[in-house]
């Protein structure tokens, strides 16, 4: 429970961040909305599926309570070997999805070390990025949050609304770490043109993106980025956490070229 309580204080101070800053999207003269609005499918194929395996421990049980450290509970995650080997990419892509300590990657103060964390830690995951069709079925789930981010403009508390601007990052975390094992600059261009995509509807909602929201995008098309252009980035700062308005402006842009001079 403690790490319940404290995943959902630091949910309360993000959005209590986001709303008291002011910042504008960086466009540098731009035709932002040339750039980054996209006719992309907003959502190929949103049903929930059914968990074909789940985790036999939960967050918010006396048995999870009795967990002493972080080990414990990931060790309590793995998926058995003979299941892992069995799951198609959309079972264990829904299965990554509701790792119990997938939130832990906000436990850093840098990015890069939370979704490392990850990987080290979830054979799940570490399964899930070794197929060749985990982009598809990542911007599956990712396209269906985008469809949904009207949710922003309704009644729902204050809480649901952060937590919902946090899927939006977990997603992007993990799509910064795609890697085409064909090379495929295509594969990349698709990522980088829903990320840009979503950045420019969650530029609407400066009140609640404008923090995690907008870092985590940034910080996922930089790596993308820089696998379709490798001399594109040189600077480790782009990697890292709180993109200046220079920064934003220039990965902007980058990615407004790279997506036209690689249309899909």
């Amino acid at each position: 429970m403690k790490r319940f309580f404290v995943f959902f204080t630091c949910l309360a101070l993000f959005i209590s961040c986001s709303k008291s800053l002011t910042n504008e999207p960086a466009t540098h003269g731009m035709d932002f909305e040339k750039c980054f609005k996209s006719d992309l499918e907003l959502c190929l194929d949103c049903e929930d599926l059914a968990l074909v395996w789940d985790f036999p421990v939960k967050t918010g049980t006396d048995e999870w309570a009795k967990f002493k450290t972080n080990e414990e509970m990931v060790e309590a995650c793995q998926i058995p070997e003979n299941i892992l080997a069995s799951l198609t990419t959309e079972e264990l892509t829904a299965i990554c999805l509701n790792y119990p300590l997938i939130y832990d990657v906000f436990a850093f103060n840098q990015m890069k070390l939370g979704i490392d964390k990850l990987f080290a830690d979830f054979n799940g995951i570490r399964e899930l990025f070794g197929r060749d069709d985990v982009s598809d079925e990542l911007l599956k789930h990712y396209h269906k949050a985008f469809k949904n981010i009207s949710f922003l403009d309704g009644d729902a508390s204050e809480l649901a609304k952060g937590y919902f601007v946090v899927s939006f990052s977990i997603f992007e975390f993990l799509l910064s770490r795609y890697y085409s094992h064909d090379g495929a600059i295509e594969n990349y261009t698709k990522i980088l043109q829903s990320l840009a995509a979503v950045y420019y509807e969650k530029t609407k909602y400066p009140e609640y993106m404008n923090y995690l929201g907008f870092e985590t995008n940034f910080f996922a098309r930089a790596h993308i980025i820089k696998k379709i252009c490798e001399e594109c980035l040189l600077d480790d700062r782009y990697f890292g956490t709180r993109f200046s308005k220079d920064d934003m402006a220039l990965i902007n842009e980058l990615s407004c070229t790279l997506i036209s001079n690689h249309k899909i």
